[in-house]
């Protein structure tokens, strides 16, 4: 049965202090380590975990997690809460964050999850009668937001806080690796749920209140959301739990929760561009496009490196790019450079020989791309290593994030 004691609507309480404070001021609700609960006086009607996509929000966190653990308790449920963090700078990917949560949940054998929350951590929910379960069909569960002085809500949204069985998710291959960026990633995966014929359910409006904590935007727009919805149908079947390659670098048991940081080692197998040629063609042709100064005389490496890192290409693209570059490295021993595979693309129908410093082609004018430039061997360097580094986690940078809008389009 549903506790007695849930009574309706209930206020958002604030914390200014430490972790450790926050620890200290849950101990009294018997939490064990690693953030899960279990009810002793009675059984729990439901198993459920609760799956976070996290970057650089400790604040909105630490009032997470105070109105959370209360909150769970009341309802007398069995619980689990699951940070997800990428060690890597890339654009925050919400749905590979969810994936990743929903795979590493999985493998506790000693709690057994029915029920799947995927919540974001800066919604927390304003009234106790939003049970914490899942019913027969996917349920949306923050389906009335007060975001500062505004209401967000409607019956095409599925993002925020949703509730999935472990079947339901993985009857709709989970969510989409390929959204790099804010936007529509939500959107994609409510396209799944339906084409596998579920119904989306909701609570009545005046139950399902939730508050948004008030932060700064710092996501960029991906630019190529609308283009991959255009797909997401067609792509559901190999674009999800199948498809996710990454490595756990580090789990975490604090008393409150259980967070993981993780790396990709590979890049999805499936990329809004189907090969890497199709990608530096396009850089290619939008180079000569865009920068009509440059020339045979100037470097191409350098003009790219730049545009890179203000953020004029999509991010999964560009991490495809270091990706394949690094591989080269690895298996060859050489350092390769941008303008090598822009060269490469320019002659697609000829093979490189590995065993020199560059790709060499046939029938192909590379002197146009490639022009000598000081220090061009620690640049290309420091340009592939940068975005796979394994040093310790040290945070984020965010300062070369940003996309430059426009009608720019690859």
């Amino acid at each position: 049965m549903i506790a007695a004691n849930l009574c309706g609507k209930i206020p958002v309480k604030d914390f200014n202090g430490t972790f450790i404070e926050l620890e200290k001021s849950l101990s009294n609700l018997s939490i064990e380590k690693g953030g899960s609960w279990s009810p002793k006086e009675c059984k729990p009607r439901y198993k459920v975990a609760l799956i976070i996509p996290y970057r650089n929000r400790e604040n909105i966190l630490k009032i997470f997690l105070k109105n959370l653990h209360p909150f769970l308790q009341k309802q007398q449920i069995e619980y689990g809460i699951y940070l997800i963090e990428p060690l890597q700078n890339l654009s925050f990917n919400r749905g590979l964050l969810m994936n990743i949560g929903f795979i590493e949940s999985l493998k506790k054998t000693n709690q057994k999850w029915e029920c799947f929350m995927f919540h974001d951590v800066d919604l927390i929910p304003e009234d106790d009668r939003i049970f914490y379960s899942c019913p027969e069909q996917p349920r949306h569960m923050s389906a009335y937001v007060t975001k500062y002085n505004s209401i967000l809500s409607g019956d095409h949204i599925f993002g925020g806080v949703s509730a999935l069985t472990k079947e339901q998710m993985k009857n709709v291959n989970g969510y989409s690796n390929l959204y790099f960026g804010w936007g529509s990633e939500d959107d994609d995966f409510r396209l799944r749920i339906l084409k596998k014929n579920y119904n989306i359910t909701r609570y009545p409006l005046e139950i399902s209140r939730y508050f948004m904590i008030r932060h700064t935007k710092d996501q960029e727009i991906n630019p190529e959301r609308f283009n991959l919805m255009k797909s997401a149908i067609n792509r559901m079947s190999n674009d999800g739990l199948n498809s996710i390659e990454y490595n756990i670098k580090f789990k975490y048991l604090t008393r409150i929760i259980t967070k993981y940081n993780f790396e990709m080692f590979s890049e999805c197998r499936q990329t809004p561009k189907e090969t890497i040629l199709n990608f530096v063609e396009s850089v290619c042709r939008l180079v000569k496009k865009i920068f009509p100064n440059v020339s045979g005389s100037e470097d191409i490496h350098k003009v790219m490196q730049e545009r890179f890192t203000e953020g004029l290409f999509n991010q999964r693209l560009r991490e495809t790019v270091r990706s394949k570059m690094l591989k080269m490295r690895n298996k060859t021993k050489k350092t390769f450079h941008i303008q090598d595979l822009i060269d490469y693309a320019e002659c697609k129908n000829s093979s490189y020989d590995s065993s020199h410093s560059d790709l060499k082609k046939t029938s192909c004018d590379k002197d146009q791309f490639r022009q000598p430039i000081a220090n061009d061997q620690n640049r290309q360097n420091n340009f592939v290593s940068n975005s796979y580094s394994k040093q310790p986690y040290s945070g984020y940078n965010h300062s070369n994030l940003g996309y430059n809008q426009g009608n720019l389009k690859l």
